[in-house]
């Protein structure tokens, strides 16, 4: 659906009969693909192919492709939304297209489900609480005293703060989507980890716990290129 700007060759008829780059948009390469696709040229990809690029190295640069990728991706869809009539790629406009339109409206999903199971009871809350002075409190007996019996103390405490904080007792069809999707995603990196690097390491590990906080990020990217695209704030890359 899109050919990388670090490393596409194109064919100048082919650019020039779908009427060459267009500057209204913040993903060119993108949007000539789609073009280009809509004139029924054949878009080919080489797996083996290799390219170095230059990746933000901090949140500020990374938030700001992030939008500006984001802001390009509901671009294309509003702007190539005829590819179903346009286009003869099946795969394009049967499942490729569709699939990123979709993508475009999870955060409006993700984000009020993520909040909503994150945010504890008022019970839970002082039962963490109560917890956390426990655990405090063994350390520090720990510390000073018999290690065995502190060391099985400190492990039913961790196990109550773990129950409590999942609440079991008010799970419903939005948590168990909430947890599951977090499940789903854990393993669907651990996948990519294995596909690319063949061998996972124990450092790979940090990797997997921070992904949900990355995707919880990259949704809050979504839902503000939405606001910039709705305001019409003017293109910056």
């Amino acid at each position: 659906m899109v050919l990388p700007g670090p490393i596409s060759l194109f064919s100048r008829n082919a650019v020039a009969d779908a009427g060459w780059f267009d500057e209204s948009t913040m993903v060119e390469d993108w949007d000539i693909t789609m073009k280009m696709h809509k004139k029924g040229y054949k878009i080919v990809s080489d797996k083996k192919a290799v390219s170095n690029t230059i990746a933000p190295s901090r949140l500020k640069e990374w938030w700001r492709q992030r939008t500006r990728w984001s802001r390009g991706g509901i671009q294309i869809a509003v702007n190539h939304s005829d590819v179903w009539s346009k286009s003869d790629n099946r795969a394009l406009k049967g499942l490729v297209f569709p699939l990123h339109v979709l993508w475009l409206m999870v955060p409006f999903v993700v984000v009020p489900t993520m909040i909503y199971i994150l945010i504890p009871s008022q019970i839970v809350i002082t039962n963490i609480m109560a917890d956390l002075s426990m655990l405090f409190s063994t350390i520090g007996s720990w510390l000073f005293s018999g290690a065995q019996a502190s060391i099985v103390k400190l492990y039913t405490i961790l196990d109550r703060i773990l129950i409590d904080f999942i609440d079991p007792m008010s799970m419903d069809w939005v948590r168990a989507f909430g947890y599951l999707t977090i499940v789903a995603f854990i393993s669907f990196t651990y996948v990519s980890i294995k596909a690319f690097k063949k061998d996972f390491r124990p450092r790979d590990f940090i990797t997997i716990i921070l992904m949900p906080i990355y995707w919880l990020m990259m949704n809050a990217v979504y839902l503000y290129s939405f606001f910039l695209e709705a305001v019409k704030r003017k293109l910056i890359w």
